[in-house]
């Protein structure tokens, strides 16, 4: 029944608005998400990063959380010596905060 009636003129056309439609909720959505995740880190104060710094082994979740960030800055960070020298640098939230979602590949 679906094959049959996107051969219609008027059906083609509603589809392609539900498409439109879709499209535009998803984008709202993806945007509103990023609005939210960067004003939660700039919340992030130093004190909150000194105590992550000073973790000796820290929960699994934050290691893959802090090693997908330096992975998206360009650092290649995948033990927790290696992560906790990208977090101490002085610019890491601006970076973060300042970070070009347009250059994800």
């Amino acid at each position: 029944m679906t094959l049959i009636l996107t051969h219609l003129p008027i059906t083609k056309l509603l589809y392609s608005y539900v498409v439109i439609g879709f499209l535009v909720c998803v984008n709202f959505v993806i945007h509103t998400c990023f609005l939210f995740l960067t004003t939660a880190v700039k919340s992030i104060k130093k004190q909150h990063l000194v105590e992550v710094r000073s973790m000796a082994n820290p929960p699994n979740a934050v290691k893959i959380a802090l090693e997908s960030i330096c992975l998206l800055l360009g650092e290649n960070a995948q033990d927790w010596k290696a992560i906790r020298s990208v977090i101490v640098g002085e610019n890491f939230i601006n970076t973060i905060v300042n970070f070009q979602t347009d250059d994800i590949r």
